[in-house]
């Protein structure tokens, strides 16, 4: 278990085991809220968080209303709580950020974390020669650490064909009576069933969002369907025959990007 808090130790909150997802961002935002050239921050899973005290907010920032000490990210759904890791009571924290984000703002002095994933912006991939320009890139807001992803969160059941700048295309196979873990797909894509079985997505709760047996599916075969982005979520394949799916996953914006 880990222990933090803030400056005058009015706010005091515990979380058990480790975090689902380490991160480091420099972006102007996180400069101006901290004081500081970057911020380093940790996902844990709601249920392991434990908080008293009371906590003021500015833009869903966290801090203490006494001391003004920045401590945790008050926007969650209710799956996990971010939390500030210079908050923590233990220094070092000995907590290895996994990924860089907005390094195209970082100090020139600061070496990159050894090991992490760089994106030059939010979570997408800085460019590369011949890849898509800054201003067409998705630079959608996307709440859930990467830890989630269908691949790192559910490799038994994702497997990657080809990926690169403007697409992801995965094979998503579930075994009847199997369950896929809790995960995510950040992207929209097209969905080619190559088999088809009944299944049950519930959300991160454990409630239903949508029972295919409730649900009346296109007659042309083979079933081609359009996937939105989806968030935390598990299917269980509740047929008799395995559920298998193409999906072709789209990396470009919908819409220009933003500021």
């Amino acid at each position: 278990m880990r222990t933090g808090g803030c400056l005058c130790g009015a706010v005091r909150y515990s979380v058990r085991g480790d975090p689902l997802q380490v991160r480091r961002c420099h972006c102007a935002n996180c400069r101006k809220e901290s004081g500081s050239a970057f911020t380093v921050y940790a996902h844990w899973p709601s249920e392991a968080f434990e908080m008293s005290g009371e906590v003021s907010s500015y833009d869903n920032r966290g801090f203490c209303p006494r001391c003004g000490s920045r401590l945790l990210d008050t926007s969650g759904t209710g799956t996990f709580v971010e939390i500030r890791l210079g908050s923590l009571d233990e220094a070092p924290f000995e907590l290895k950020p996994e990924d860089e984000i907005w390094v195209k703002r970082r100090e020139s002095w600061i070496p990159a974390v050894e090991g992490a994933a760089q994106h030059d912006e939010s979570s997408q991939p800085a460019p590369s020669a011949g890849s898509p320009s800054e201003e067409a890139r998705a630079r959608e807001d996307w709440e859930w650490p990467a830890s989630l992803d269908a691949v790192p969160a559910a490799p038994d059941h994702h497997a990657v064909l080809l990926e690169n700048e403007l697409v992801r295309v995965l094979e998503a196979r579930v075994e009847a009576g199997d369950t896929v873990p809790l995960h995510t797909h950040r992207w929209p894509g097209v969905q080619y069933f190559l088999g088809l079985a009944d299944f049950v997505r519930r959300d991160a709760n454990g409630e239903v969002l949508v029972d295919s047996r409730a649900v009346t599916l296109p007659e042309e075969r083979p079933l081609v369907l359009w996937g939105d982005p989806t968030p935390p979520h598990t299917l269980e394949n509740v047929g008799d025959e395995p559920l298998h799916v193409i999906v072709v996953e789209s990396k470009l914006p919908r819409s220009p990007a933003g500021p």
